[in-house]
């Protein structure tokens, strides 16, 4: 999938931004990439969209989400690659964005052309935004659903699962079931017999 992107308002959106705040290029860039970096975003010469930890540092530095500065450089949300539209939506869920990140969780879920692993990530996103929002049973539900999707199809990736088994149990124990929540991470206790 090529990128379609409009690299130059993205920049344009930057350079605004950085200007209302009173920085230079140098001090904006600060710890997150290089004041080149910063440049090349900002003329449109970046090879390509900036990695999500470039752009969540400058947003942050900022002051502005993801959201904001993808909606406000009126970019396309199609035109991402799918692994770069999943890691922006692990940080908005990470920042607590979940306005933004549920309108990207719902672009995902439309795109035919999302590899195995990619629906993995989104599943595993899928339970994050639910277990972010409270809504615990639901979570419980969701992924218990993906882990024996998995399961029969005899999974074997040993991270993916655990992921799983983690979050499950997080719902569980955020529900005050901690007898259900050890069960669920496999862990076996004498007093939950």
């Amino acid at each position: 999938m090529k990128l379609n992107v409009n690299i130059q308002k993205l920049g344009n959106k930057l350079r605004e931004l950085r200007v209302e705040k009173g920085l230079s290029q140098r001090e904006l860039a600060g710890a997150i990439c290089s004041s080149s970096t910063v440049s090349q975003i900002e003329n449109g010469t970046y090879p390509s969209i900036p990695s999500v930890e470039i752009l969540n540092g400058l947003c942050e530095k900022l002051g502005t989400t993801l959201g904001e500065l993808f909606v406000d450089a009126d970019l396309d949300s199609e035109a991402l690659e799918n692994d770069v539209l999943i890691d922006i939506l692990t940080v908005l869920l990470h920042r607590g964005e979940f306005d933004e990140a549920q309108r990207i969780l719902n672009e995902l879920d439309t795109r035919q052309n999302l590899l195995v692993y990619q629906k993995n990530k989104l599943m595993i996103c899928h339970g994050d935004y639910l277990l972010k929002q409270g809504e615990y049973h639901q979570a419980v539900d969701y992924l218990t659903n993906f882990q024996h999707q998995l399961e029969s199809k005899r999974e074997t990736d040993g991270h993916l699962l655990t992921n799983i088994y983690n979050r499950i149990g997080t719902a569980w124990y955020l529900l005050g079931n901690m007898c259900f929540a050890t069960k669920k991470c496999r862990v076996s206790r004498p007093f939950c017999a």
